[in-house]
């Protein structure tokens, strides 16, 4: 399933996606899923800082302070992912019977923005 999710992703993204569905670990370790959810995480806020059109440069320092909770400058892409994400958190770790149909329909919110992100710079550098 991820694999054919990775494979329709446009043009760089499709690389990022392959290399992180590779990367899922093969047997249940808690430290090795909450290491590559961690990777997981740091990279898709990346993908957004560039869509937020934030040079590559320091993107690594960026991502690492807005998981810190400094988001000073951040853009309404990465923001907005971030936000995602620390709903996803609480989410999951919260004992609602309902918490994986939420954070379904939050990965799915995601989806959307970063397709019509993704889309709109598309056409604006063609």
């Amino acid at each position: 399933m991820v694999e054919r999710v990775a494979g329709a992703a446009p043009g760089e993204l499709a690389g990022f996606a392959s290399r992180m569905a590779a990367a899922v670990p093969t047997a249940y370790d808690e430290l090795a899923l909450r290491e590559w959810a961690e990777d997981c995480s740091a990279a898709v806020l990346e993908v957004h800082l560039r869509l937020d059109g934030v040079a590559p440069g320091d993107h690594e320092a960026r991502v690492k302070a807005y998981r810190s909770g400094e988001t000073d400058g951040i853009g309404p892409l990465t923001a907005g992912e971030l936000r995602r994400q620390a709903q996803l958190l609480d989410m999951l770790s919260g004992d609602s019977g309902g918490g994986l149909n939420h954070a379904l329909q939050l990965s799915n919110e995601g989806k959307r923005v970063l397709r019509a992100a993704a889309s709109r710079r598309a056409r604006g550098s063609g």
